[in-house]
């Protein structure tokens, strides 16, 4: 009888034990999956989840804000969002990002680039059987993962994206120019150089170039192979030899400097001067400085019939060695072809009232006091101003009898202009001596 009691006693503490025992493991094995569940990892794969299921739906937005993303266009705007979106439909993962002091920072990425980061913060602390630490994970922020950058290049590579050029802003530092890139999505930016070579940029290389300097004036044009640069990107710079003449005429040609990089190291480049020819040319270094304009053999009849262009050179020429009749040594002559108030007159009075004209040898023209004569090179900046090369050599005897050639080389300035009271007519603006040749 004590034994049967004994078996019973047994029997019943024995399954209480076994009861005790599996709802402690059954408590165990639910803390334990609570646990897992409470892990930030899980907060972040049932988002993935959400915005995936979003995704397909269209309501990603009422999950993600897009306020931040301010692109140049709203038409832009729309077409990224809807892109964006279209990549959350693909297979995503997360990382955590390391080193964030404060909460929990995960990458939401697909295999080419981050899409998303979110914040996680602990709302909520436990400890469950001393060594499970429960924490109630909330997402706090979810930020799009808005491309804002910008770009620097030398001004003849031009960015593009989706076929539109990246508007950009010169650096006056260093003469390069700013690209701001803003972008919901990794875009594929294009690099076009000025001969119409084109590269993808990459953010983990550096972009090889390789750089021309090209210095030519204004009314030239630079082609690099076949395609023809824009000045735009050059920089420009008054021409001396035109500082007096473009006084009264704005259409002279500047010296324009081209510093090109090129995205191929094989770019063909030709220069046409202002006649439409080509110009030979040889470069030192990557670098030529070509100047000068290409011009006429001769002076258009119709130029001619208003002004005598070699009779105007022969009277300034006369006047330098006080030949020319008129008052103060031939000034009231030769100031009719002159422009008022301009740097040439200033010259001729300056030499007519200045005691250097008293110093010029004693002399007489010979019989023919000019032999050797032409005109030539005209060369046509508007219909108002040009420019011819005129030669000739000036027959002078001296008091001992001695015969000496004066010889005239010089390009002359012309610009048709009006003086107070008058009607237009051509005037000299400007003289430049092109050879300087001893007298015989």
């Amino acid at each position: 009888m004590k034994k049967s009691v004994f078996l019973k006693v047994l029997c019943i503490v024995s399954s209480i034990f076994l009861i005790l025992g599996i709802a402690l493991v059954v408590y165990i094995y639910n803390l334990l999956v609570r646990y897992e569940a409470s892990q930030p990892e899980r907060v972040v794969e049932a988002f993935i989840d959400e915005m995936e299921k979003r995704a397909f739906e269209g309501t990603v937005e009422e999950r993600i804000s897009f306020d931040g993303y301010e692109p140049p266009t709203s038409e832009q705007k729309e077409k990224e969002i809807s892109a964006y979106i279209s990549k959350l439909k693909g297979e995503l993962r997360y990382e955590e990002v390391p080193g964030v002091t404060s909460g929990l920072v995960f990458n939401i990425k697909n295999e080419q680039e981050v899409l998303a980061t979110v914040t996680l913060e602990s709302k909520n602390t436990k400890t469950v059987l001393i060594v499970f630490n429960f924490e109630d994970w909330e997402i706090v922020d979810i930020s799009p993962a808005i491309i804002d950058k910008e770009l620097e290049l030398p001004a003849s590579v031009v960015p593009s994206i989706k076929g539109s050029v990246i508007p950009g802003e010169k650096n006056p530092e260093t003469g390069n120019y700013v690209y701001p890139i803003c972008s919901l999505t990794t875009p594929e930016i294009i690099l076009t150089d000025p001969a119409g070579n084109k590269v993808t940029y990459d953010t983990k290389k550096k972009t090889v170039t390789y750089g021309y300097t090209v210095s030519i004036p204004s009314d030239y044009k630079l082609y690099a192979d076949g395609t023809e640069v824009d000045s735009n990107i050059a920089t420009s710079e008054k021409n001396p030899e035109f500082e007096y003449v473009s006084v009264y005429c704005d259409s002279m040609p500047a010296q324009l400097t081209y510093d090109m990089y090129f995205l191929s190291n094989s770019v063909e480049l030709k220069v046409e001067d202002n006649a439409g020819n080509d110009v030979p040319f040889e470069m030192e270094n990557r670098s030529v400085t070509i100047v000068g304009q290409s011009g006429a053999e001769s002076v258009p009849a119709e130029i001619l019939a208003q002004i005598d262009v070699l009779d105007a050179a022969k009277q300034w020429s006369r006047f330098m060695t006080k030949d020319l009749a008129g008052t103060n040594y031939g000034y009231s002559t030769i100031k009719k072809l002159l422009i008022e108030d301009s740097y040439l007159q200033g010259v001729a009075w300056k030499w007519a009232t200045g005691i250097d004209i008293t110093f010029t040898s004693i002399h007489t023209l010979g019989p023919t006091p000019f032999i050797e004569e032409s005109v030539s090179n005209y060369i046509k900046y508007s219909d108002d101003c040009f420019s011819c090369d005129v030669k000739f050599k000036k027959h002078m005897i001296l008091s001992t009898g001695a015969h000496v050639y004066d010889p005239m080389d010089s390009t002359f300035y012309f610009v048709n202009i009006a003086e107070e009271g008058e009607e237009p007519q051509w005037r000299i603006a400007d003289i430049r001596e092109n050879v300087n040749t001893e007298a015989e």
